[in-house]
């Protein structure tokens, strides 16, 4: 008796959206719309008394490390820890991304 393959072909799977914004060097834009991996720093956050207790504080660095399925949170990696937000908090948080000479844990020193 063989056992079949019942995982679909990658090729068929349709790849989440990983960024909005591919093509810009030095534009502010929402955390949410950062590609993965991206690096960018922290500008402008909405008001909260959580965001700054995670780490999340204007002039900070901060990676888009994953977006979970379904609609659920981003994880995002400030001062070397991962953390969870919401996306709708995600889309609220400015942050200027950083150029391809520049990396965004450069720019707090």
């Amino acid at each position: 008796m063989s056992v079949k393959n019942t995982i679909p072909e990658k090729q068929n799977m349709k790849p989440e959206m990983s960024c909005l914004v591919e093509n810009c060097s030095s534009c502010e834009v929402s955390l949410e719309s950062l590609c993965l991996h991206d690096q960018a720093w922290i500008t402008e956050l909405p008001e909260s008394l959580l965001l700054p207790f995670l780490g999340l504080r204007p002039g900070k660095s901060v990676s888009l490390v994953a977006r979970q399925r379904f609609n659920g949170p981003l994880v995002v990696e400030v001062d070397g820890r991962c953390v969870a937000i919401s996306r709708r908090v995600a889309g609220n948080i400015r942050v200027a991304k950083a150029s391809p000479g520049r990396s965004a844990a450069n720019s707090n020193e």
